[in-house]
């Protein structure tokens, strides 16, 4: 796509404009034919299984560095970690070993303006690592909701291999197995 738009206010703004919306069907489930096994068994959870990254399959691809990409889209100084502990209550303080520290608001927003407005598309798969292209991206922040963010925008530009991590850093952080850096 050429141009990715935000609205500002949602879609209580969308509606105070007058907007119209539309209801979409809920998908048919699929009957399982195993239980035994972490695939989806219905169309909702195939499309969500293709779309979130769950913190068994982030560490698995932690564990390879070069089969994935992981963007952490937090600010640079969560990205590095405190002594001082996380700002947002995590067990852990620091980043996912091999992540990117990929700020969202400095990564998908113009410098100036108010509102922020969003870069280009172009752009913001320029500022990704040269690799992103050709690898699955994993986005993830605190909680999930910046990396949603991030999801969408990289989606909406056309990045079809992306995943949000929506556990995040708190589920990550919280499972002591689980190695981190900073």
């Amino acid at each position: 796509p050429d141009r990715l738009l935000c609205l500002d206010g949602g879609v209580e703004a969308w509606r105070q404009a007058g907007l119209g919306l539309e209801t979409v069907a809920e998908a048919a489930i699929i009957p399982a034919t195993s239980t035994s096994d972490s695939s989806p068994h219905s169309a909702n959870e195939a499309l969500a299984f293709e779309k979130r990254a769950t913190t068994d399959y982030v560490a698995k691809l932690a564990a390879e560095p070069d089969s994935a990409v992981l963007l952490d889209t937090r600010e640079v100084s969560e990205f590095n970690g405190s002594p001082n502990g996380d700002a947002y209550g995590s067990a852990r303080s620091g980043h996912i070993p091999g992540a990117i520290s990929w700020p969202w608001k400095t990564q998908l927003f113009e410098a100036s303006g108010q509102p922020p407005a969003l870069r280009s598309c172009e752009d913001i798969l320029e500022s990704l690592p040269g690799d992103a292209a050709s690898l699955e991206v994993v986005a993830y922040c605190t909680g999930g909701i910046r990396s949603g963010f991030v999801y969408m925008v990289l989606r909406g530009c056309g990045l079809s291999k992306v995943r949000n991590y929506d556990g995040s850093w708190w589920a990550w952080a919280a499972n002591t197995s689980l190695p981190c850096e900073g």
